[in-house]
């Protein structure tokens, strides 16, 4: 039974990429792309310039939370160069780009409008781009080998030898394989 499960898993492995048919996808989104570009239209010639929110509060509060969330989580994901790095990475980028466009756009003129630029200028955009950095190097670093432990961080073998741990100590198998440490 078991033979037969890896069988069917390597077999499904070797499907060629020209198999699955990718055709219908972009011409959805370029579908979407049209039919949002007439919304755009429609917003434009029917909204106001200003609107009374309720808990507005809770709204920038909740954005600028996530954006600690995702810098966080890129940090720690960073350090243990996990997969998902990237994805997490670019995810936080878009929200701190979504923040400094709406702070700019949301303020009030004067020095509410100065603040706004200035903490875009200095702290939101500098930060989306350093994590637009991050998941691009993200895409090329090593990957930590299945089973290391999550609470060391993965050199990709730079600075020590495969048969030792990070800190310096031989495993106590003599092989180069972290799954059986």
């Amino acid at each position: 039974m078991r033979v037969a499960l890896v069988d069917l898993a390597s077999s499904a492995m070797r499907i060629p990429v020209t198999s699955v048919r990718t055709t219908s996808g972009p011409r959805w989104l370029l579908l979407c792309a049209v039919v949002l570009s007439a919304w755009i239209a429609v917003l434009c010639s029917t909204l106001g310039s200003t609107a009374t929110v309720r808990h507005w509060d809770v709204s920038w509060i909740g954005l600028d939370a996530l954006e600690v969330l995702g810098l966080v989580a890129t940090a720690a994901l960073l350090r243990r160069r996990h997969p998902a790095v990237g994805q997490v990475a670019t995810a936080t980028a878009t929200l701190l780009a979504t923040d400094a466009w709406f702070d700019v756009t949301l303020s009030q003129p004067g020095w509410a409008y100065a603040g706004a630029v200035t903490t875009a200028c200095l702290v939101e955009l500098p930060l989306a781009f350093l994590c637009l950095w991050t998941s691009w190097r993200a895409a090329r670093m090593p990957l930590a080998p299945r089973g290391w432990p999550p609470d060391r961080p993965w050199t990709g073998g730079q600075g020590c030898r495969p048969c030792q741990d990070q800190r310096g100590m031989r495993n106590p198998s003599g092989t180069s394989s972290p799954d059986r440490w």
